[in-house]
């Protein structure tokens, strides 16, 4: 069972041996760790951390404590993702599209894996317990325990409702880069939510492109459990929601029509590219690239209108 595998993962963890790091110091190795760490999420994470960090902070504190809150969650994100890797390794050498992120363990070592993961985890935890404040190393903590334990371990396997337990891990840096301020203001709280509904059309174009490996792995995703045109409705109406969730978003750019004219903008072009995207099979790799698009397109703008305040 996946819960006995997450104890197992645990035990492991706090008994392999410092040699099991040692020896992954080759290219081909951190080439292969950096591949279960998922860097495309990290850098996502990160950035949604100073986006909410910025947010919170009506006058800028010293950008040091901007970059060690940005390591604590890179860390923290790139250790998450390893541990992901590591527990759902079984199902995933059932899915072609992962085929690389298994030869990445065989390459690297299980056993080397979750030492690192575990170490990256629980160096971002005391960092920011030491050097942030407690409410970051808490929340960090939270967004580590929901990820590996309730999404992967408890969930994924039994319903797809447990995207909507991933997306609140997924949703929680801004408020880590918020809770760094020492000042969780409405700016990065709405930011948050919209990274939430983000994150579920997102996952289901994912989901509605590789339907067959997800039967293939036993792995419940909405377009297999509720049918794939329930899906295409639920990805719309997502996207349209957020277009006023974004403009919800107060702070530093609020003030100027042309920074709020961008957000809105891109909000429509991802509603605009959903609705062209559902309901065909050819299509649905670029509905899940016009989200990640969306997504750059407005921590880009936030950060920049906050660096231009």
């Amino acid at each position: 069972m996946i819960e006995q595998d997450t104890v197992q993962y645990v035990r492991e963890s706090a008994g392999t041996s410092a040699c099991s790091v040692s020896c992954v110091c080759s290219g081909r190795n951190v080439r292969a760790l950096l591949r279960l760490a998922k860097p495309g999420i990290v850098l996502a994470e990160t950035a949604m951390c100073l986006a909410g960090a910025l947010l919170a902070s009506p006058s800028s504190p010293p950008f040091s404590r901007f970059l060690l809150v940005m390591l604590c969650v890179a860390m923290a994100a790139g250790g998450a993702a390893m541990a992901n890797c590591l527990l759902e390794e079984a199902n995933d050498r059932l899915m072609t599209r992962l085929e690389n992120r298994c030869q990445a363990i065989d390459s690297a070592g299980a056993n080397a894996v979750r030492s690192i993961s575990a170490l990256l985890m629980a160096t971002s935890l005391v960092l920011a317990a030491i050097f942030v404040n407690c409410i970051t190393a808490s929340l960090i903590g939270l967004t580590l325990f929901i990820y590996v334990f309730v999404y992967t371990s408890l969930l994924k396997l039994k319903s797809p409702l447990s995207v909507l337990a991933g997306g609140v891990a997924g949703a929680l840096p801004p408020l880590i880069g918020a809770a760094s301020t020492g000042s969780v203001t409405a700016a990065p709280l709405f930011l948050a939510v919209l990274v939430y509904v983000w994150q579920l059309p997102h996952f289901w174009f994912l989901a509605l492109r590789y339907q067959d490996q997800y039967r293939l792995a036993g792995v419940p995703v909405f377009p297999l459990v509720y049918g794939e045109l329930f899906t295409c409705r639920l990805i719309v109406a997502g996207n349209g929601l957020m277009i006023p969730l974004s403009l919800l978003i107060p702070g530093h750019f609020s003030s100027s029509a042309a920074w709020s004219l961008m957000v809105l903008l891109s909000g429509i072009l991802n509603f605009s590219g959903s609705v062209w995207a559902v309901g065909k099979q050819s299509r649905y790799r670029f509905g899940f690239l016009f989200s990640l698009a969306y997504l750059a397109m407005l921590l880009a703008t936030l950060i920049a209108a906050a660096f231009g305040s």
